[in-house]
Formats: C-alpha cells, structure tokens, sequence
C-alpha cells in the first residue's frame, strides 16, 4: 500500500536494491574518470547519478497529512540515463505498451 503522503494511484513502493549504480559511481567513480578516457556526457552522467537524490542537490521536507509524520526527500537529478529518476517513466511506457 502506497504511503498517506503518496498521490492517489500512485505504484507501490518497491524495496530499494542491495546496491545501486550510484553506490558503485560514488565508490569507484573517480578512480574510473582517472584511468578511462570518457565524453563529456559521459562524466556529467556519472556525476548526476553520484549525487541524484543526495543533500548535494538539496531537498524539502514532506509532512504527512494524516499522522503529521515527517520525513526528508533530496531532489532527483533528472537526468536521462539515471536509474532513480527513470524508472518509473520507464514502467509507465512498459504499462501504455503492454494495454496496447
């Protein structure tokens, strides 16, 4: 069931994965960019994805209107090859595709 503060119809939540891409970047992403030739792109990519959803971005805080619960949401990177900020345009396509 989707939290209080969720919009009505909004997907369940799924459990967040062991690790994340962004863990690995935030891990290993410099020592990468220091012995690999990458396109401009290719490192703002990177670097979307190490700080996407991290005070770096800043953030605001969400209060629920039933409890009063609060909690602290960072901002998304929005950038296109992010797995965070991506997937769920990518399951809504997959939903408009599969009722096609």
């Amino acid at each position: 069931m989707p939290p209080a503060w969720a919009p009505a119809g909004a997907p369940r939540r799924r459990r967040r994965p062991a690790v994340e891409l962004a863990d690995i970047f935030r891990a290993h992403g410099s020592a990468y960019r220091r012995t690999h030739a990458l396109a401009r792109a290719q490192r703002r990519a990177m670097r979307a994805i190490e700080t996407c959803r991290t005070a770096a971005l800043g953030g605001h805080r969400e209060t629920c209107d039933t409890c009063g619960a609060e909690r602290l949401a960072y901002n998304s990177c929005r950038n296109r090859h992010c797995p965070k900020c991506q997937t769920l345009a990518k399951e809504r396509w997959l939903t408009a595709r599969r009722a096609a």
